[in-house]
């Protein structure tokens, strides 16, 4: 039997070229939605401590004392400590592991 034509042979490597262009093209495409999601959820998570922020600085304002009203401030508007302290969550035991 005889090999086949060289023309078969250019098409089929047209059409994995194809392929492989075509699984990129989904590789990147999926990497894309990937990256949208992340942002979205940090658009979220940023609009909700900004609207956080903002429920407890008008709670603060709204103290009558002036004294207690500038220490809420300064509280609320202080950089966070050096060292974040972790809660302990349901089922976690309040002493320290063996």
């Amino acid at each position: 039997m005889s090999p086949p034509p060289v023309r078969w042979r250019v098409g089929t490597w047209r059409v994995c070229q194809a392929a492989l262009a075509l699984a990129a093209a989904l590789a990147l495409l999926s990497a894309f939605g990937r990256v949208l999601r992340q942002a979205v959820l940090q658009g979220e998570l940023r609009r909700e401590a900004t609207a956080r922020h903002s429920a407890a600085t008008w709670r603060c304002n709204t103290m009558k004392s002036m004294p207690l009203r500038d220490a809420c401030l300064r509280e609320l508007n202080a950089p966070p400590p050096h060292e974040v302290l972790i809660t302990a969550q349901s089922g976690a035991t309040d002493g320290p592991r063996p």
